[in-house]
């Protein structure tokens, strides 16, 4: 029980993770593209 929750727990943060750096990484990029044009 306690392992699983760690584990998920894991996941979950790793999964927000990508997320938010994905999130992140399309911002600049659209920034960079209205910046340049």
């Amino acid at each position: 029980m306690n392992r699983s929750k760690i584990i998920g727990a894991t996941a979950l943060a790793s999964v927000m993770a990508a997320g938010a750096a994905s999130a992140e990484m399309s911002i600049n990029g659209y920034f960079i593209w209205y910046v340049d044009r």
